[in-house]
């Protein structure tokens, strides 16, 4: 960006000179540039954001904070633990950047509940405060007053703002001798402009701190602001800015308590700062007594009563043009609020708005998505807090007293059954007794009943030392705690909606299950009554023997006080729809814990901590009152042993969430009793050398010990069980690379596998693998449809068919490849094959071993093993080219295994069962077939997926398989270990998502580098996964590319290039293209191969379709690979550099530096902008994590990368400025080509 600026510069100065010649030189202008709309985290970079004051133009950037709620650093207090998804030490980060480039025209502001929560108590009345002291040294500009900045009293307030060095407002609110408590307004002057700051308190505080503000006076904000615009508007301000601590629309029904009722009568307000809510708002327009949203290209108007309809995107663009802006920054620094004003010195000398739709945007910054962290703490900034940091941090660390007796909750009887969910626990009775003593003291009055229910089945306490952060083990989110008045008859309906949690039993469940639909946070365990819940009963008649604590009657008019979390209150319990009917009288909330004084923040764990501190005097025993059980199921105790035997072991699964109970059914697929014969045919497929397990967190890959564990459970639960893959059993994995795939072979012949298709990628590493692969591993590769072209036979490599005798029970394969293996593999290497129709050859086998017409006689079952793709849609309609091919159309065949798509699919097609487990041996696949045991005939076959990766914690690694796991490993981990590089954002990849992925764009941009090319082309299928935020090893980029590609240089024309990058614009075979130093605009709607619009090279030039270009791709793709054509390349040069390498090469090349990559976004659904600003391909500016709302075209026009030149010249320089103008714009476009490090 400086080397643009300077050679700008340097054509500036050229022409000025050239110019000042002729001295006709005349005013120029520079008009700022508009932001476009969007809800997506965008990319903000230097030159759209660079805000530059001249004597007539110049814009105003405004940013905005609130309902910070004591998020000094990344770290929540409470539960002591890091948290960056928001902070002050984040945003600082995030306003140095944007100030850095608007520095003399930013005003930083927050909106208010700024020192209350997350351990601010500790330093309320200190000499100095954490926020206070953070907003200093971050240069706030203002701060307006919050409800929760009353909580401690006005005298703790004042004394904590005592230290602000900025402006503080609050215009409504009055003290005791009439005095205001904070200016109603301050004016802040940039480069010549005045800005009135507005800062007003939501008027309901009264409400809530009613005792702190005896003898103050709080008045309504309408008022006060008409009378700040009146005072600003005399002092001639140019802009007006409202930050008022209320949300979008009022509460209550108090007037001034929305921003909605301010707007309505104070139209002079430019932009409006809302919080109060915690909503996150990147730009809503107020317009006509209505504020309009943009969601998605749907516009919904919010009407002042707070309901809302459907409106019209021309409503939303003249509400834009003529109403008022209103922006809300998210709670806890989780976002910064832009407003950028733009403002024109009329003919007057006063600056002005010339046009509020184009003249005024926004964006908003978040600190952290769901997956990484946009922005770092500031390092000065939490350097100069650390005291602070240290203070909190031994506070959550303070021991607050002792267990004794036992953990507060039982250990499991069955893994993946919560006890505490079954049964009266001492933790959940804790819970319950803490929001009764406490609720007294809310209410002044007996708690009769509480509710209380277990957020995660893993919560408790352990026996010994408690500290305060602990509670937050029993109690893990951030509730308050609500008094309701509530009739016996609602108490029971509520009992009833909570108790839909459990399924009705059915006689011969073996264990209690749940509604899968109900999240386990809406079932409420009650304390105070005596109940039970009877399951044999269906939903809203399972309470039974309901009594008051004494054993007496509750009455259905009889009035009880119950405590519940604020969730529940106002979620379920105050609201008709869930809990009761539009019909139905409401319970009435009569006090919260957080208007309580005396209870601080009134967090439900807190008040645990509280009491087992001030009330229990530090030790606390597991006690429980048994006040409820359930009832109405009755076991057969035997076979209830076995079948938590079978589940503890791993054998049986549990449906998800605990959805489904366990029946004798299960119990005997797992340990095979007398009776009809059982087999079970277990197939797993596209493994793709995944030997190592997973042990990440949201880690999936099981590994080869675990994996092998898995299967023996299966034949140890029924020993008449047959192992086969479906193929892609070696290609993957840097283990299996290296080895070119035998551990695999180990693992196969451990397993006892007995057959396998043949995948597409077993032919990676040439034809000549797949026989000794076959022979080290004690199987047959199976393909009735490959054939020698040469020759016409199948090939000799695999046989057709095989026939398994289990038991008695002939079970025939017959084995199926797809017939995209000739192009999803190198191409050459396959050429002289020829792949058959799935459907016709495997119908010639199938009727085969029906009839008895071959050597092993005839088959009672015939299983079509096969490598073919198959989906399966949340309907469970199973498609793809299972269905396609015909495949179970055929009548001999009774099942079909698939694979190839990584697509878990368990359901029927024309009634024949078809499987496919999810890759990399996360799942299995079962068919469970049963046998009459008179006839001997095929009664059934059951298709059932087995999640292992769910279960992985509980299974114990095969000591066999994990010694030959570590005997590999042993050889390969120097290799294996070796860090390459380090990248703190992930680099995401999915070949189906649209576009090129970060991943694609870093790949692409190193192999073109890495030869000298100007285009990369690779193929979105051949990146195998994402590269996690950190260290990135050698081992990672196996994973990445396990295929040994190498680059290929060649020459294309534009028009060949289009060809080829067409083949991967919404692919839904073969996935995405990817690319890099190029932009390609493309129509959606658009058939395929006519889909693109646009290209450019890197540097904006359009690509000509008569011009020849310089790209790189892989030797899979040159020859044709995923239908990839390059036809017409010329001087086409394998370098035989392996892409790997050069993808090592270039991270090592970064020494101790961080991979950086932008996202350029090479591939854009859309028209090309009249000045097209190329890809920026390889730039070390990520992004920010800045977003707006979206913008259809009718509503803003396509980003302006360049600047605008005013005519206000002599027309004797017209030929000067135009050069000038091309200058600038062309330089202004040219972007780093290298991904660099940070």
């Amino acid at each position: 960006m400086l080397n643009s600026i300077r050679k700008v510069k340097g054509f500036i100065t050229l022409a000025l000179s050239t110019v000042m010649t002729f001295s006709m030189i005349g005013p120029i202008n520079v008009m700022a540039d508009t932001t476009n709309k969007s809800e997506q985290a965008i990319s903000t970079n230097a030159n759209s954001q660079l805000l530059a004051a001249g004597n007539d133009k110049l814009t105003l950037q405004i940013l905005a904070t609130s309902d910070s709620h004591g998020r000094f650093l990344p770290y929540d207090y409470a539960i002591n633990a890091a948290d960056t998804t928001g902070s002050l030490a984040q945003v600082y980060t995030a306003v140095k950047q944007l100030r850095s480039q608007n520095p003399d025209n930013t005003i930083l502001i927050d909106n208010g509940d700024t020192i209350q929560d997350n351990s601010e108590s500790l330093f309320i009345n200190g000499a100095s405060n954490p926020m206070i002291d953070a907003m200093n040294i971050m240069g706030y500009d203002t701060l307006t007053y919050g409800n929760h900045e009353f909580n401690y009293g006005v005298p703790a307030l004042k004394n904590v703002m005592s230290k602000f060095k900025g402006k503080t407002l609050c215009g409504n609110v009055y003290n005791k001798d009439g005095s205001r408590l904070a200016a109603p307004y301050t004016i802040v002057e940039r480069s010549g402009v005045k800005v009135g700051i507005i800062g007003m308190v939501t008027p309901n505080i009264t409400r809530w701190d009613s005792v702190n503000l005896e003898g103050y006076k709080v008045t309504n904000p309408i008022d006060e602001t008409k009378n700040a615009i009146a005072e600003l508007k005399a002092q001639n301000v140019d802009v007006i800015i409202a930050s008022e601590h209320m949300g979008e629309t009022g509460e209550y029904n108090e007037p001034g308590s929305g921003a909605i009722d301010v707007l309505s009568q104070c139209p002079e307000i430019d932009a409006f700062i809302a919080g109060h809510y915690h909503s996150r708002i990147a730009g809503d327009y107020y317009y006509n007594n209505a504020i309009y949203t943009l969601n998605n290209n749907a516009v919904t108007a919010t009407l002042p009563d707070g309901s809302t309809k459907a409106s019209t995107v021309d409503a939303y663009n003249e509400a834009k043009q003529k109403g008022t802006v209103i922006v809300e920054p998210n709670k806890w620094d989780k976002s910064l609020s832009q407003i950028n004003i733009s403002v024109t010195k009329n003919a007057n000398g006063k600056y002005v708005i010339e046009n509020k739709g184009t003249d005024i945007t926004t964006a908003i910054y978040d600190m952290a998505t769901k997956t990484a962290v946009n922005y770092q703490p500031d390092a000065d900034l939490t350097a100069a807090l650390q005291s602070f940091h240290k203070t909190a941090i031994d506070d959550a660390n303070t021991p607050i007293g002792t267990l004794k007796g036992g953990d507060l909750a039982p250990k499991d009887e069955i893994k993946g059954i919560s006890d505490a969910k079954l049964k009266p626990t001492a933790m959940i009775d804790l819970i319950n007794k803490v929001q009764m003593y406490y609720g007294e003291k809310i209410a002044g009055h007996k708690i009769d009943v509480s509710a209380a229910a277990m957020f995660k089945d893993t919560q408790n306490i352990a026996e010994g030392q408690i500290k305060k952060c602990d509670t937050a083990n029993i109690y893990q989110f951030d509730n308050t705690l609500y008094v309701l008045k509530i009739t016996g008859a609602q108490l029971k309906k509520y009992m009833e909606w909570s108790a839909n949690y459990y399924n009705t039993f059915k006689p011969g469940d073996l264990t209690v299950s749940f509604n899968a639909a109900i999240p386990g946070y809406n079932y409420d365990m009650f304390y105070g009554v005596k109940y039970k819940v009877d399951i044999s009963k269906q939903p809203g008649s399972r309470i039974v023997n309901l009594t008051k604590a004494d054993g007496t009657a509750i009455g259905d008019s009889e009035v009880l006080y119950m405590t519940v979390n604020n969730y529940r209150a106002s979620t379920q319990l105050t609201k008709t729809g869930t809990v009761y009917s539009a019909s139905d009288s409401l319970p009435v909330i009569i006090g919260q814990s957080e208007k309580t004084n005396g209870l601080g923040d009134g967090r439900i764990r807190d008040l645990i901590g509280s009491y087992i501190q001030n009330v229990k005097g530090g030790t606390i025993t597991p006690e429980c009152d048994n006040n409820w059980s359930l009832t109405g199921y009755n076991f057969n105790t035997y076979e209830r042993g076995l079948a938590v035997k079978y589940i503890n072991s791993g054998a049986i699964a549990l449906a998800q969430y605990n959805g489904k109970a366990i029946t004798m059914d299960d119990v005997n697929k797992a340990m095979n009793p007398n009776g009809d014969k059982i087999i079970d045919v277990v197939s797993f497929n596209d493994f793709h050398g995944n030997l190592a397990e997973d042990t990440s967190a949201s880690g999936k890959n099981l590994g080869m010990s675990k994996f092998v564990a898995a299967i023996n459970e299966y034949k140890s639960a029924n020993p008449n069980t047959v192992v086969v893959s479906a193929g892609d059993n070696y290609q993957g994995s840097a283990m299996s690379n290296l080895t070119y795939g035998a551990p695999v072979s180990e693992m196969l012949k451990q397993l006892g596998v007995v057959a396998s298709a043949v995948g597409n990628h077993e032919f990676d590493w040439g034809i000549d693998k797949i026989a000794p692969w076959a022979k080290d591993g004690n199987f047959d590769f199976l393909a009735s449809n490959i054939y020698d072209k040469k020759t016409g036979e199948p090939v000799a490599w695999a046989k057709p068919y095989k026939m398994v005798t289990v038991d008695g029970v002939k079970i025939g394969f017959v084995g199926i490849t797809t017939q995209e293996t000739a192009f999803k593999t190198k191409p050459d290497i396959v050429a002289g094959l020829e792949f058959r129709d799935p459907a016709t050859s495997a119908k010639v086998w199938a009727d085969k071993l029906k009839s008895g017409s071959l050597p092993e006689g005839k088959a009672d079952v015939v299983i079509a093993l096969t490598h073919i793709g198959a989906a399966q849609d949340a309907k469970g309609i199973i498609t793809g080219e299972v269905v396609d091919t015909g495949l179970c159309n055929v009548d001999s065949i009774d099942a079909v295994i698939t694979s190839h798509t990584h697509n878990p699919v368990s359901g029927y097609v024309n009634n024949k069962p078809v499987v496919q487990a999810y890759y990399a041996g996360r799942s299995l696949a079962d068919l469970s077939i049963v046998i009459d045991k008179n006839t001997g005939k095929l009664k059934s076959i059951t298709p059932n997926l087995d999640s292992l990766y769910k279960r992985k914690a509980q299974i114990t690694p095969d000591a066999t398989a994990q010694a030959t796991y570590n005997k590999y490993y042993a050889e390969l981990q120097p290799k294996l270990e070796k860090v390459e590089g380090y990248t703190d954002t992930e680099l995401t990849h999915d070949r189906y998502a649209e576009g090129t992925s970060l991943l694609g764009q870093w790949v692409t941009d190193v192999m073109r580098k890495a030869v000298g090319v100007q285009i990369g082309i690779t193929n979105g299928g051949g990146l195998r996964t994402s590269i996690a935020a950190g260290k990135i090893t050698m081992g990672n980029l196996y994973e990445v590319m396990p295929f040994d590609n190498t680059l290929v240089k060649m020459n294309l024309k534009g028009s060949d290039l289009k060809r080829v990058i067409e083949n991967g614009i919404m692919n839904t075979s073969v996935g995405w293209v990817q690319v890099s130093g190029i932009k390609v605009y493309y129509d959606k709607d658009a058939k395929a191969g006519n889909r693109i619009t646009a290209m450019f090279l890197e540097d904006g030039t359009p690509v000509d379709m008569n011009k020849t270009y310089s790209v790189v791709t892989n030797d899979f793709m040159a020859t044709g690979g995923d239908q990839y054509d390059f036809t017409g390349a010329q001087n086409v040069y394998d370098t035989g550099i392996p892409i790997r390498d050069s993808l090592a090469s270039a991270l090592e090349a970064l020494g101790t530096k961080h991979l950086v990559v932008n996202d350029s976004k090479p591939l854009v659904a859309g028209t090309a902008p009249a000045n097209n600003g190329g890809s920026n391909n390889g730039n070390t500016n990520t992004g920010n994590g800045a977003t707006a709302p979206t913008s259809s075209t009718a509503i803003s026009n396509l980003p302006k990368t360049g600047s605008t030149i005013d005519s206000n010249v002599l027309l004797g320089v017209g030929g000067v400025v135009v050069v000038l103008g091309a200058a600038m714009f062309v330089v202004s476009k040219r972007k780093k080509n290298e991904d660099e490090a940070a």
